[in-house]
């Protein structure tokens, strides 16, 4: 015993020490977890066809702004530019920002115990460690998020030091990440906001230098405004557009929260308990509390919206909000660390969904089917056919996806399919994929769909199909086929068409903002999925 504690108190003293530490659990972690969720693949095909000349766009006869991270877009660019292998380049890039997050929780940590609790917990939570691969921008946003609230919580050299300029900045580039992502910083900036018009500072060379630091948010909504036709991407028309009433809504928020309590109980049941802990030893708990209130903006916003169909996606930037409160407290000693540290490791070893631990067969398959509520675990659904440890057994996709293998055909060129991601990724530029999700097409996601959180389909219209092939407007409904006209033009169109200016209001605020009218339908149509092609 004397040994081992002698031991410590030599690893204690030797400097950084515990990044080492959280560096290697770090690597263990992302060996067990990472993975690429089809959703992904989305924006991947868009940097495809951007990188060979296409532009950025889905469907390369069309502009439509399928993806809600034009940051992760813009960022992967240089890099596929230069080796197109996308699995390659979204594992590591998203392995270097978690090395970057690290870094960064460490600046903002009172001390290396709170730093090891805090990464304790982050690498706890399912959610959390589910996205800091998948290929979305959870793991960019991470180094944000976390980037934003050291330089809010950095102490000031002075009264003059004011952090405003550059907390905008940075909260505009989340909002280029991704639009819903400001709600996470929302409260911070407001009051950063106030104590500088309130210091007695405010001039007109403020506000010039505010719109300079927002300009990375101003200039996205422009271009998307000039090359797209709409301020929002097509994704926002696809998943607001949609049947159900707002109180189905708001109950399905309801089922998000409770899906993740039980999914990922230690997200929810981690801070109260340390505050209990903290509370009866007589200690401080106010960084908890301001965590907390940080985030009831984004918590608001799961419930209003319904939360997701991805399984603890939403809840990301509130474990990782949570997470760096604990990293803040200070004044942890004896018993207090014994119990606390005590507490992960039982978690980790007890339950059985625990990061550290390889998913059984069994979990697996249980995965396959989704419950009422329409929520799944992406990861687990899609392991056999993305996760990294499955790379080399018979029924995995990344071989395919890391070499760009077009190994799909379809006699068709223009053919309905439904998670287009893997999907259309492998078929190449050549097809045209109709999205029956209506993420990708700029007319379906304008009429209303209806079906499970996040994968409400629509009812193909009359001739659509044809429409698309021949590039001529064949649409047997009058109304429709005017609605379409002017989203053909929108979307098709010279960019420096006038009538695109027009229809741009019309279709963004006006009457033409979704379409209600009845149409003729399609009777015959078959969505293929990634699993026509390939076994999971």
């Amino acid at each position: 015993m004397k040994y081992i504690k002698n031991l410590l108190f030599r690893l204690k003293s030797v400097p950084g020490i515990e990044i080492g530490v959280a560096i290697g659990i770090f690597l263990i972690i992302s060996h067990l977890n990472a993975w690429l969720s089809d959703d992904a693949f989305i924006s991947f095909r868009v940097v495809d066809n951007f990188v060979n000349g296409y532009g950025l766009r889905w469907n390369v006869e069309e502009r439509v702004q399928v993806y809600t991270n034009p940051l992760l877009v813009l960022f992967l660019i240089l890099p596929y530019s230069l080796w197109q292998n996308i699995v390659f380049i979204s594992l590591v890039s998203s392995f270097l920002l978690g090395i970057g997050t690290i870094f960064l929780i460490r600046k903002i940590s009172a001390n290396a115990f709170t730093f090891l609790l805090a990464i304790g917990f982050l690498f706890s939570s399912k959610a959390f460690v589910d996205y800091i691969y998948s290929g979305l921008e959870n793991g960019l946003n991470y180094f944000l998020q976390t980037l934003f609230f050291y330089v809010y919580w950095k102490k000031r050299e002075d009264k003059n030091d004011s952090r405003l300029f550059l907390l905008i900045l940075i909260a505009s580039m989340g909002f280029v990440s991704r639009m819903d992502f400001l709600l996470i910083f929302i409260l911070p900036l407001l009051f950063s906001l106030y104590e500088s018009i309130k210091s007695g500072k405010w001039s007109l060379a403020w506000t010039g230098k505010i719109l300079l630091a927002g300009s990375p948010a101003l200039l996205w909504l422009l271009f998307a405004a000039f090359y797209y036709g709409s301020f929002l991407p097509n994704t926002y028309y696809a998943k607001t557009n949609i049947a159900d009433s707002i109180g189905t809504t708001m109950a399905q928020g309801l089922s998000y929260y409770h899906f993740q309590f039980v999914w990922d109980p230690i997200s929810f049941a981690s801070i109260p308990l340390l505050m209990l802990l903290r509370l009866s030893f007589r200690k401080n708990v106010r960084p908890f509390w301001e965590g907390i209130l940080y985030s009831v903006p984004y918590l608001l916003y799961i419930f209003l919206v319904g939360g997701d169909f991805m399984a603890g996606r939403f809840f990301t930037y509130i474990i990782l909000l949570l997470g760096l409160s604990m990293a803040r407290t200070e004044s942890f000693q004896g018993k207090e660390r014994i119990i606390a540290f005590a507490f992960l490791i039982l978690y980790s070893v007890v339950y059985i969904q625990a990061p550290i631990r390889k998913p059984s067969p069994d979990q697996i398959l249980e995965s396959k089917t989704i419950g009422d509520a329409g929520i799944a675990d992406e990861r687990l659904y899609y392991y056999s056919l993305t996760s990294f440890v499955s790379r080399n057994e018979f029924n995995s996709i990344i071989p395919f996806l890391a070499d760009k293998r077009q190994v799909l055909s379809m006699d068709k060129k223009v053919f309905v399919a439904k998670n287009i991601g893997f999907i259309g990724f492998l078929f190449g530029p050549q097809y045209y994929i109709v999205d029956l999700y209506a993420l990708s097409d700029p007319l379906l996601s304008r009429i209303s769909g209806e079906g499970r959180i996040g994968h409400k389909s629509r009812k193909i219209p009359s001739r659509y199909l044809q429409s698309i092939e021949s590039r001529i407007n064949q649409l047997p409904d009058p109304d429709l086929k005017d609605y379409y006209e002017g989203m053909r033009v929108l979307t098709q169109s010279d960019i420096f068409d006038s009538r695109r200016w027009i229809l741009f209001w019309e279709y963004q605020f006006g009457s033409h903002r979704k379409f209600s009218g009845k149409y003729q339908i399609e009777d015959k149509v078959t969505a293929k999925s990634i699993f026509d092609f390939f076994l999971y």
